[in-house]
């Protein structure tokens, strides 16, 4: 989200134009401290960095929820519950599955899953795919996880169920190794 909202001010900082605009969208009166364009030069030079406060995350996340809501809910979603509470979560939670190299959104994606805990994991498969509660299962799903996130992986256990590139169930993480897969 930090690099999506540093493109965001870069393109809002480009011009005075571009800049009235963003604070107008924003809900930033002109008159604001800190709204005069000609005083955001050391954030555009890169001398001092911004970062929005949580409120702003939150406002982002809700507007994107509405516009996105009315297609995940043509989709149908299916869930799996861990009773022992094995999923793992990423710092990217949210998995679109598709043909390698096409684009894909809310509404083409063949799979989309979502860790909501470490006892739940949601899914929507474009085909009646259904999946059931195993430890092979669970360690597909967290492999998911490993290859979609970021930086970071979130689990309650060091030792989480995972499946190596050779589809073989492996427990130790640090053995995970992104590349093999592509």
């Amino acid at each position: 989200m930090e690099s999506e909202t540093q493109r965001r001010f870069a393109d809002a900082a480009k011009s005075e134009k571009s800049w009235k605009k963003f604070l107008k969208k924003s809900g930033i009166a002109s008159d604001q401290p800190g709204a005069d364009y000609r005083k955001i030069e050391p954030l555009r030079a890169g001398v001092i960095s911004l970062t929005p406060p949580q409120e702003w995350y939150l406002m982002q996340m809700f507007e994107a929820a509405r516009r996105i809501f009315p297609t995940l809910f043509k989709r149908p979603w299916r869930a799996v519950i861990s009773p022992s509470g094995s999923f793992v979560a990423a710092d990217n939670p949210v998995i679109l599955e598709g043909p390698k190299g096409a684009m894909r959104g809310f509404q083409n994606a063949e799979l989309i899953t979502y860790v909501v805990s470490r006892h739940l994991f949601l899914y929507s498969a474009s085909d009646r795919l259904t999946v059931r509660e195993t430890r092979k299962n669970i360690a597909r799903m967290n492999t998911l996880s490993l290859l979609h996130c970021d930086q970071q992986v979130f689990s309650h256990i060091p030792d989480f169920d995972w499946m190596d590139a050779d589809q073989k169930m492996q427990r130790d993480w640090k053995l995970f190794v992104k590349e093999k897969y592509l």
